[in-house]
């Protein structure tokens, strides 16, 4: 999980000359237990003829790692990958990720590197590792594109381009990636004019099973006034919501393991009506069926991940703006918490 949240976070870095191949075998070192595990085998083409990069090699670290990740997720037992370098022109490397996979459909080849989009169970990728290393390599100065392998066999095929020589001046500024991710337009309030929730301010109970996903909505929304509460999975947001810390507004996932968003949702809209009103439901996968028919119903205002924050924000917004003056601080029955016997 190192580095996960570089999305949102600034990371002191050092560029220096490295070497692809000391850093491809690094990381396959790192996964071996995993490759065991999984029966999936990596194979290195590594061109005799590779300079040394300008780069941070722990950032590139991650994007192997990160490609690699994503790889083992879609492939079988018994699956292979493998992993080429080779010069592109004097002045730049390509590095290849291919898999023999399912492959990624060209309709979703431009998405796969979004924020919180995933192809997979959401309760497997919380669909930033692709992201992440987007925002390294252009760090770098360099792209990153996805296509069909390059043989014209089946499986996915991610193609990393870098330059041999320093890196940008944005990347290197003060030796630190700049802290802008890739997506601010969707994380930055859209004005200065966006709801700002003045004082008391609003508990938010965060409910996901993917602690990336809690941190970035909980940095989010803490700065725009909000108190955030946590909780990994539904047993423990019911648990919290029968302490005696009141709860303002509900933003729950509906894929965890365990009981499931929406039963979680069924429970507090039977025991907390009132806080029923003011929960909001978030997804990676509306295909399931039981989600086909949570959004059927339209009990809940629903957001698809990858999110739009600034909806995000209007929804949270909105629901702490009904919470009525018994709720304020002192009741006990419609803001999370059980009526007293």
């Amino acid at each position: 999980m190192r580095g996960l949240l570089d999305i949102t976070r600034q990371r002191h870095v050092s560029y220096a000359p490295v070497s692809i191949a000391q850093v491809v075998a690094r990381v396959k070192r790192d996964i071996g237990p995993q490759l065991a595990r999984t029966r999936v085998t990596v194979t290195t083409q590594l061109a005799a003829d590779l300079p040394k990069i300008h780069a941070d090699a722990t950032g590139l670290e991650q994007v192997i790692a990160n490609l690699l990740a994503n790889s083992l997720e879609a492939l079988p037992p018994d699956g292979h990958i493998e992993i080429e370098a080779l010069r592109d022109g004097p002045q730049h490397v390509l590095l290849r990720c291919s898999d023999d996979g399912p492959g990624v459909a060209a309709a979703l080849r431009e998405r796969v590197f979004d924020p919180f989009f995933t192809t997979k169970s959401a309760q497997r990728s919380a669909g930033l590792g692709l992201a992440i290393s987007q925002r390294i390599v252009r760090a770098h100065g360099g792209s990153i594109t996805t296509s069909t392998r390059i043989d014209g066999g089946r499986g996915a095929c991610f193609v990393v381009r870098l330059p041999v020589g320093e890196s940008t001046d944005l990347a290197r500024r003060d030796g630190q990636l700049a802290a802008t991710p890739a997506h601010t337009a969707a994380i930055e309030p859209p004005s200065r004019d966006a709801p700002r929730v003045e004082p008391p301010s609003p508990r938010v109970l965060l409910v996901d099973d993917e602690a990336p996903v809690r941190e970035l909505l909980r940095r989010y929304l803490s700065g725009h006034g909000f108190v955030i509460r946590e909780a990994e999975n539904s047993a423990a947001a019911l648990a919290l919501l029968d302490s005696t810390e009141p709860i303002d507004v509900l933003v729950t996932d509906l894929r965890m393991p365990g009981m499931s968003g929406i039963e979680l949702l069924e429970r507090v809209q039977s025991r907390w009506p009132e806080l029923a009103t003011r929960a909001i439901a978030i997804t990676g996968d509306v295909v399931a069926p039981e989600v086909a028919r949570f959004i059927q119903r339209r009990a809940f205002p629903l957001l698809e991940k990858p999110i739009d924050f600034a909806r995000l924000l209007a929804e949270v917004s909105a629901a702490a703006r009904r919470v009525t003056p018994p709720d304020r601080p002192g009741a006990d029955a419609t803001r999370g918490r059980s009526p007293a016997p």
